[in-house]
């Protein structure tokens, strides 16, 4: 961004926390604001997800849902249990209805019926009628107004006879429609009781009413499951949260507000250590990216960066004592220890040596010391205090962990004398056993007494 403050200048001291630079923020809390927005915003979403009107639609829900399975149930059941005794008693009904009109046609031929009786009696009547008009006519002559009269009641008498030969006749055929309507109805009943005994309900359909069964299962759970998450119960284990969307709404929007946060932080820089600026790389107004900008040192606990060959590897460890002496100051030995050993080799002026790096301890005040001197190190690989050591040239090596010397003998004799041998450099060797203090013992080139 545009760096609008630079607060150091090379050769400050500055402690950790200690604001160094100001980079253009506006953009930055723009995104700040937008981020406690959206985040604001996340959680009134989830708020009223949970409110009471949210509450009273899934209770609502929950008592639809149970309706549906309800409904499934028994279509499943109605499939699968066929009422056998309402078809029963269906064939028993149909049955006396039956027996009943097979009754009436047996009746009505018996002449117990009332149409029969009425044309029987009409038949009379009429007979008697016609007797009587043909008495007149012998009594009292063709045109004799008893004769006319006696006429009259025969034709009055046959006209009944015609309206009891119908009502009869109508009534003969009523009671065959019945009887066949109640043949009809009985072999419906009797084949409805038939197949409800031998019911085999379709596999498709059964299929379709057990599908439908445990949709409607799945979602009165789902129900139950979201009103208990709504009312702040545990959500029952195989459940889809309906609120893990606005969950996850309110999560991100805190992990951009976390990130806006931290970039309108990343705008100013602090130092990370308390030290010495060494170096300005930048103006006031000026853009910058992520190069440095500025160097601050710690020169009150110096390092030491320094390499040796990888042959002497064996010779340096976390913890060896060092002796530096610096160009600049030739006359003072500065102390320390190694810190570190790198694990990889580095190249310098084309070679491969072993970089390491080491602490110094204070040294005189009036030795000034800035980053970037050189000097030479000394690595103290091993040390023995009061030790007996023969030159290097006495030692004799018998195997990669043996070794002797000659020893002269009072008589000026050789004696071949196995020893134990400690540290050594390039010119002594510690003995730690197999000799005693003022033995004389043989170089082969010099004379030397220890």
């Amino acid at each position: 961004g545009t760096l609008t403050a630079l607060t150091v200048v090379v050769g400050d001291h500055v402690t950790a926390g200690d604001v160094i630079a100001q980079l253009d923020d506006s953009s930055a809390q723009n995104t700040v604001a937008q981020a406690e927005f959206d985040l604001t915003q996340a959680e009134q979403d989830l708020a009223a997800l949970m409110s009471p009107a949210a509450i009273a639609a899934a209770q609502l829900e929950v008592v639809t849902k149970q309706a549906t399975l309800t409904a499934a149930e028994k279509t499943l059941r109605n499939l699968n249990v066929v009422d056998v005794d309402y078809y029963a008693d269906a064939l028993a009904d149909s049955q006396r209805a039956y027996d009943a009109a097979a009754n009436n046609v047996a009746l009505v031929d018996l002449g117990t019926r009332s149409n029969l009786a009425s044309l029987e009696a009409a038949q009379t009547a009429a007979d008697t009628a016609f007797s009587n008009w043909q008495h007149a006519i012998i009594w009292y002559g063709e045109y004799h107004g008893k004769t006319t009269t006696a006429k009259t009641t025969y034709e009055n008498a046959l006209a009944d006879l015609e309206v009891a030969q119908i009502n009869y006749d109508q009534a003969q055929q009523n009671q065959q429609v019945s009887l066949a309507d109640a043949q009809t109805a009985l072999d419906e009943a009797q084949a409805n009781y038939a197949g409800a005994n031998n019911y085999q309900p379709a596999t498709a359909a059964v299929a379709l009413a057990q599908a439908n069964l445990a949709v409607a299962q799945a979602d009165l759970d789902q129900a139950i499951a979201t009103l208990a998450e709504l009312q702040g119960q545990p959500l029952p284990a195989g459940n889809v949260s309906t609120l893990s969307s606005a969950r996850n709404a309110i999560t991100q929007a805190q992990l951009a507000l976390t990130q806006a946060q931290q970039t309108l932080a990343a705008t100013t820089l602090t130092s990370p250590i308390a030290g010495t600026v060494t170096a300005v790389n930048a103006t006031a107004g000026a853009d910058v990216s992520t190069g440095a900008i500025v160097t601050v040192a710690d020169l009150d606990n110096a390092r030491v960066q320094f390499y040796i060959d990888e042959t002497d590897l064996a010779y340096v460890n976390e913890g060896y004592p060092i002796s530096v002496v610096f160009d600049a100051a030739p006359e003072t030995t500065f102390s320390g220890q190694v810190l570190r050993v790198d694990p990889a080799l580095v190249t310098v002026n084309n070679t491969s040596v072993v970089q390491a790096w080491a602490t110094l301890d204070p040294g005189p005040d009036a030795v000034r010391l800035i980053a970037g001197m050189n000097g030479t190190v000394e690595i103290t690989a091993g040390e023995a205090l009061g030790a007996l050591i023969v030159p290097i040239e006495a030692l004799r090596e018998l195997t990669a962990t043996s070794y002797a010397v000659f020893v002269v003998g009072a008589d000026g004799e050789l004696v071949f004398t196995p020893v134990t041998v400690g540290l050594r450099d390039v010119a002594n060797v510690e003995i730690l056993s197999g000799l005693n203090q003022g033995d004389v013992i043989s170089t082969g080139i010099v004379e030397t007494v220890q």
